[in-house]
């Protein structure tokens, strides 16, 4: 069987009423009510007392009795508006007026009694309430015009008829009542469309609070000059500001953030007027601050930039989260790792002593069969002392307790002296390495120019060495080249050679921690996957930048920059 009843879909589709619709409706109900009243009350005020002379007293009744129905009409609009179809019930709400004004006029012998002249302005009235009022209101003109003009004729009654003045002046009222129809009209669709604007950005005002209220994470939005103008229940809960509070303020008054430093931030620092002055987003994980109960909170704090219809900055959105919880852990387990590392360190190196001590003939006699196994247990013990160093220095970075001893020194110098250490590393497995620094190849310096940077040369040589002893490692055979060189304000450092390459879906995770490219060559070769990590740490550490230029089956080059310092 089925049903009468419209779908959901159809239903939704009918649009409810206006309430600015309802008021001018009511308004005009009203207006047009009280008129009709007013008038009713004086025509028969005046036949009491008989003010109003020469008028019949069957005209009067039947002027009041349309004045009568239509003021009925107007109170019944005005308590209860109709729902079908208002507009139209609207527009006949001055017609009973108009009716009972030409019954008068009739009465007082056509066009050239005074009451025309009312006629005339409640003519141009009838627009107030819409063009098929004045239609209405036009034919009804027409007809007593018409009955004017013939009524003398055939029906001999004495009833003037209209002048070309009096025609003009009615059709001048006429066109009035026109323009003031459609300016109605006009005025109430701009009515209604302002009032679906309003409703539009309500709803949207009303969306927008309820998605920021679900997000468990502190949002915040502020404008170009970093005031506040969003700002959720979880930004409210984590700095115990208001809404209402911190709608304006400055949101660095609000948000105390700190760096890992435990820094106050400045404008250098400020990640909020980088995306303002730049345009693109930030991610970053490096502040804290103190939330209302005075506990240190970390955040990952993402930032976007906003736009306006233009393309033109208008501010700048984030997102705080809460990572108190994830940093506390890896604090925790940092520390496990550097105390587990620094404890094994000594067996480890013990182990690798006595190692040595018995690969040596001139301390202990082993067949060839166990020299094979020491040796093997040697290099094992060399990896896991490497291990161990790597892991220590990492956990180091991240709790930012490593030991920089930075100062201005020839970057030149270092270089040169990693290269004649590691050149006897190349020469053992058959490989060549070049270097060129200034003007000079390899061992024909000229004059090597003097590279000036501040950082600290000891773990700087430890990124070089890094480089070079991966290149070596992932090289079967050809030449390596080691270059140094000025780019703009920068020196460039740059160990190219003739490996395997590497895959482009892998060089975006080559800096990772842990991570290693997964091949059958590189499983052959040891390693902790923490190098490239812990040299692309340094580096930055120390203004600079790292990066991999490879292409697979042709080699690659790692190069990192350093900025220049100005005598």
């Amino acid at each position: 069987m089925q049903s009468d009843t419209p779908p959901a879909s159809q239903k939704s589709q009918k649009p409810a009423q206006s309430a600015i619709d309802v008021v001018a409706y009511r308004s005009l109900v009203r207006l047009s009510a009280l008129i009709q009243i007013a008038v009713l009350v004086a025509l028969a005020a005046s036949q009491l007392l008989n003010l109003i002379v020469s008028i019949a007293a069957l005209y009067l009744i039947v002027a009041e009795i349309i004045l009568s129905l239509g003021a009925i009409y107007n109170i019944v609009l005005w308590s209860r508006v109709h729902k079908k179809r208002p507009q139209l019930a609207l527009q006949f709400s001055l017609l009973p007026l108009v009716l009972a004004l030409i019954s008068i006029v009739l009465a007082r012998g056509g066009i050239e009694s005074n009451w025309y002249n009312l006629y005339l302005l409640m003519m141009v009235c009838t627009g107030i309430a819409g063009l098929l009022s004045v239609y209405v209101t036009w034919g009804i003109t027409t007809t007593f015009l018409l009955f004017t003009w013939l009524a003398p004729r055939y029906l001999q009654m004495n009833i003037t008829g209209p002048t070309r003045f009096e025609l003009a002046a009615t059709l001048f009222a006429g066109l009035i009542a026109y323009f003031v129809g459609k300016n109605s009209e006009r005025a109430l669709k701009t009515m209604q469309l302002s009032e679906g604007l309003i409703k539009q950005l309500d709803s949207a005002e009303m969306k927008q609070q309820l998605m920021m209220g679900a997000i468990a994470d502190a949002v915040v939005a502020v404008d170009t000059e970093r005031k506040v103008v969003i700002f959720n229940e979880a930004a409210q809960t984590i700095t115990g500001w208001d809404a209402k509070s911190a709608m304006g303020v400055e949101y660095n008054l609000i948000f105390k953030l700190k760096d890992t430093g435990d820094v106050g931030m400045t404008d250098e620092t400020d990640p909020f007027l980088y995306v303002l002055k730049t345009g693109k987003p930030l991610k970053t994980d490096c502040f804290s601050m103190l939330d209302k109960k005075n506990q240190k909170i970390s955040f990952s704090i993402s930032i976007a930039p906003t736009f306006d219809g233009r393309g033109q900055i208008s501010g700048a959105i984030a997102i705080f989260h809460d990572i108190s919880d994830q940093k506390q852990l890896a604090r925790e387990r940092n520390e496990f790792i550097s105390t587990a590392s620094h404890e094994m360190r000594t067996p480890v190196a013990a182990i690798e002593g006595y190692l040595s001590m018995a690969r040596n003939p001139n301390l202990a006699k082993v067949d060839a069969r166990a020299k094979g196994f020491i040796d093997k247990a040697h290099d094992a013990s060399i990896h896991l002392g490497t291990l161990f160093r790597d892991l220590l220095s990492v956990t180091k970075i991240e709790d930012n307790r490593m030991e920089i001893m930075s100062r201005v020194f020839n970057f030149s110098e270092l270089v040169k002296a990693v290269i004649s250490e590691m050149e006897i590393i190349a020469k053992n497995k058959g490989l060549v390495l070049v270097t060129h620094i200034g003007t000079g190849v390899g061992k024909e310096h000229v004059v090597a120019p003097i590279y000036s940077v501040e950082a600290d040369p000891d773990r700087l040589r430890e990124v070089i060495t890094n480089l070079i002893d991966n290149a070596i490692k992932y090289s079967q055979a050809g030449t390596i080249a080691v270059s140094v060189k000025t780019v703009g304000e920068n020196v460039e450092f740059a160990v190219q050679d003739q490996g395997i390459g590497i895959a482009p879906e892998e060089q975006k995770h080559l800096f990772q921690k842990f991570y290693r490219v997964n091949n059958s060559y590189t499983r052959e070769i040891g390693g902790t996957g923490l190098g490239l990590y812990l040299a692309r740490s340094l580096i930055e550490r120390f203004g600079g930048r790292i990066w991999v230029e490879s292409r697979l089956g042709y080699g690659s080059t790692f190069k990192f920059s350093l900025p220049l310092v100005k005598q």
